[in-house]
């Protein structure tokens, strides 16, 4: 993702890519910080990896979700948000989202397909409460 694409690079997203509802949830909540979100696979290269990110992003504060908790000590000086599951992350991205303030749209997906054989949003729903296929 690029910088130019965020909003704000006061945060970031550190989840691991499984369980892939967790990963969704943490998505979504880097969606709604308009934050960067880094796929931690593990390892010291990858924690090398985070901690230059971090750096060049100038993050203050990063959300750690899920077993990803275990890297917030490898960045000193950053302000380290523990999300432990995906139910705090949705939490966490719901009082972000009421923020922000009115949502116009949403849009629903099946967080079970992990074929890639349908990789186009169900519905998206629009403020005039008409259900229409997306894409």
């Amino acid at each position: 993702m690029g910088l130019a694409s965020l909003d704000s690079r006061n945060n970031a997203v550190v989840c691991p890519p499984e369980p892939r509802e967790q990963l969704l949830q943490a998505a979504c909540l880097a969606g709604s910080l308009r934050a960067p979100l880094y796929i931690h696979r593990g390892g010291a290269f990858e924690s090398a990896m985070l901690r230059e990110r971090v750096e060049q992003w100038e993050t203050k504060r990063v959300h750690f979700v899920g077993i990803a908790q275990r890297y917030a000590r490898d960045l000193p000086g950053v302000e380290c948000v523990i999300h432990a599951d995906e139910q705090a992350v949705a939490r966490a991205q719901r009082a972000e989202l009421t923020r922000r303030g009115p949502i116009s749209a949403i849009v629903v997906t099946n967080p079970h397909d992990i074929t890639g054989t349908n990789t186009r949003p169900w519905r998206r729903i629009s403020p005039s409460r008409r259900t229409r296929p997306c894409c």
